[in-house]
């Protein structure tokens, strides 16, 4: 039993009640104990049940599922332990019209909407993340063992090589996405990445507010996201 659900066990009222700000509470509780891998995940189901009484309807009836996921990863934020809502696709979102990243939003857009215009040039090039292309992205920590350690150095030094055919002004870093800290990476090998030049201090609120959200949202190790941009 990966977990243990308290609270109320039935709550029936009627549609108007429900309407009207009526609500129940149940608490669901798992133990490290309980879950599997060295994060600790355990996930539960949740799905309520509807009484339709039997003179207009079929008796009970199963509604919308939706699901709870537990984990004790260390490397996700302040708590070591903490629960998600995983019956969704987590998305970050950045902004073109922000002060703070506006530029690294420009990028990122460029390269889900335009990859062709990036570079380096590939023919088909096709760069994963957004939304509509239905391609998600999934998380690389690289601190996970060896093979993603070895797997985030090859991002860094594939992002390195190819900004070096790129020309540089003082206050300039080398932004490159898919993140560095994803598997798809500038160093899987398959050319669908882009790289620019953007404002250094730009870059580095980018990349914290990424790292905010990992943290924030529970993005584990091998955990899949979109990226939007505005």
């Amino acid at each position: 039993m990966a977990c243990t659900v308290g609270g109320e066990d039935k709550k029936y009222l009627t549609r108007d009640q429900w309407n009207a700000g009526a609500t129940a509470t149940a608490t669901v509780s798992s133990t490290r104990a309980q879950g599997y891998s060295r994060d600790g995940v355990s996930r539960c189901v949740l799905q309520p049940d509807t009484h339709v009484p039997h003179d207009i309807g079929d008796g009970d009836i199963k509604v919308t599922e939706t699901g709870v996921r537990h984990d004790s990863a260390s490397y996700v934020g302040a708590s070591a332990s903490a629960a998600i809502f995983d019956r969704v696709v987590p998305v970050m979102h950045y902004s073109r019209s922000s002060t703070a990243h506006g530029e690294v939003a420009q990028h990122i857009y460029d390269a889900q909407t335009k990859p062709a215009t990036t570079w380096p040039t590939h023919d088909g090039k096709s760069i994963p993340g957004s939304i509509a292309s239905g391609k998600r992205l999934m998380r690389l920590y690289k601190d996970w063992d060896a093979n993603a350690t070895q797997a985030y150095k090859d991002n860094t030094k594939a992002k390195n090589d190819a900004c070096a055919d790129l020309q540089r002004t003082d206050g300039e870093d080398c932004d490159e996405y898919p993140f560095a800290s994803t598997w798809e990476g500038t160093g899987a090998g398959d050319g669908n990445f882009s790289v620019r030049y953007v404002n250094d201090s730009q870059n580095r609120s980018a990349g914290a507010s990424l790292a905010a959200w990992y943290n924030s949202d529970r993005i584990l190790h091998f955990d899949q996201f979109y990226v939007s941009i505005s």
